[in-house]
């Protein structure tokens, strides 16, 4: 008899709930309700040292559970539950987005003395000064066009998430054709002990792609047109995003 190979995978067991999905369901809504609350302040008044300190804490735990949802893309996990986590995350992060939005655009209606004042107030400096980076006296339209742009994004990228999770991969393993998920079949590409098993799967997942092709290539277009006429907008250079998020400047990427 022939012997597979289990590949090996992460325990997941030791991150966030495990497998304990409706535990995970109950983390992620303690992670909204935070949030609400923040957001309430966010509103009608300048946030100061406990918001933002829930806020950090918030905000590593959304990256925490979006890295823990990645894993959960790995395993044999019904599709529809995470489009739907994945949607979750996505709106979480939206919502931290229009926190600090509302933060920026109070600071920016500031004197300088109250800036001063309210700065001098926080002792987590570091935070606040990544917090406020580039964007410390964002105007109100600024405001208005970055939000439109990441809700829009973030459907965008729930509708390519949901079509990813539905497709079926047509593949023969010595045992008849049969349909598997893309993510199952993913995982066998990357990882069947046989060389020869992921070539074929490799094939099939492949083929089932570029069926979907113009699908996935309009969705990518209007995700790059969004974000390219967001910095026409507001007037900067498309690379300025990603040269802040990889903590380089200009001047270091051309010398590189």
């Amino acid at each position: 008899m022939e012997t597979i190979i289990t590949p090996t995978r992460w325990n997941l067991n030791n991150l966030q709930s495990g497998l304990d999905l409706d535990k995970f369901k109950k983390h992620m809504s303690s992670i909204k309700e935070k949030l609400i609350d923040i957001e309430m302040s966010s509103k009608s008044n300048t946030l100061y040292e406990n918001e933002l300190v829930t806020l950090s804490e918030v905000i590593k735990q959304i990256e925490s559970a979006e890295s823990f949802y990645y894993c959960l893309t790995t395993e044999n996990i019904d599709p529809s539950f995470l489009t739907s986590l994945n949607a979750s995350i996505s709106a979480l992060k939206s919502q931290v987005r229009y926190i600090i939005s509302n933060l920026q655009e109070s600071l920016g209606n500031m004197s300088e003395k109250e800036f001063v004042d309210w700065s001098n107030s926080i002792n987590h400096e570091s935070f606040i000064s990544e917090l406020l980076k580039d964007g410390a006296r964002a105007s109100s339209e600024e405001k208005i066009i970055s939000s439109f742009v990441r809700e829009t994004l973030s459907c965008l990228e729930n509708i390519y998430t949901q079509l990813n999770n539905n497709l079926k991969v047509k593949v023969d393993l010595d045992n008849g054709e049969n349909e598997i998920p893309f993510v199952e079949a993913n995982n066998l590409a990357m990882s069947h002990p046989e060389p020869s098993k992921r070539h074929l799967v490799f094939k099939a997942l492949n083929h089932t792609l570029e069926t979907q092709a113009n699908v996935f290539a309009s969705i990518y277009n209007q995700m790059v047109g969004l974000r390219l006429n967001e910095n026409r907008l507001k007037n900067v250079d498309y690379l300025n995003e990603s040269l802040k998020l990889n903590g380089i400047s200009e001047s270091t990427l051309k010398a590189m």
